[in-house]
């Protein structure tokens, strides 16, 4: 499955994968404003993990430091 943000200025985009029976795993990377798209191994690479909370709702969790999150809440 692919994922990409398309609003805002900073934007992600990458593949999600099965992590484990509660998680999948986010691998892609990241550009701003209309930069070109990067992917996982590049410079701009990030990782994230996605979890369910509800029937309708999902987050996405990507590590910026040792000690910050960046959260995206999924509302479908």
């Amino acid at each position: 499955m692919f994922f990409e943000k398309t609003t805002g200025s900073q934007r992600k985009s990458g593949f999600v994968y099965q992590n484990g029976p509660e998680s999948l795993a986010f691998l892609g990377g990241w550009s701003v404003n209309d930069e070109p798209q990067t992917s996982y191994g590049s410079e701009n690479s990030v990782a994230g993990v996605l979890y369910k909370i509800g029937a309708r709702r999902a987050l996405i969790l990507f590590p910026t430091s040792a000690d910050r999150v960046e959260i995206y809440e999924l509302v479908k």
